[in-house]
């Protein structure tokens, strides 16, 4: 074999270990920067989620106990966004739905 062919496969074996070493920090610095997103997403929905509810229970307790006009619809409007823009749907989305035919009463359409 010739010199300076044995000198490209030596560099060609040095090479291997630190390319694998640089494509596989890559990955996972990839699945990391995945992992927080997802988690901000979860984190903002879930703080949308209780903000949504919370606000509902405000809103009754404000119009069937203390007979005060609800006010947080607009609020509530806002976190939706919020919750579905980040995943959200299900139960919270039913809430909001029956919420909506509930304020009719009190404020109908805008």
């Amino acid at each position: 074999m010739e010199e300076s062919t044995l000198k490209i496969i030596l560099a060609v074996i040095a090479i291997v270990p630190t390319m694998t070493t640089i494509i596989v920090s890559l990955f996972q610095n990839s699945q990391r920067h995945k992992d927080k997103e997802e988690q901000r997403k979860r984190e903002e929905r879930n703080a949308a989620k209780l903000s949504i509810q919370n606000m509902i229970v405000q809103d009754i307790i404000r119009a069937e106990i203390l007979h005060k006009m609800p006010e947080n619809r607009d609020n509530i409007e806002d976190e939706y966004t919020i919750y579905h823009a980040n995943g959200g749907n299900g139960t919270i989305t039913r809430q909001v739905l029956e919420y909506n035919t509930w304020i009719e009463q009190y404020h109908p359409t805008k």
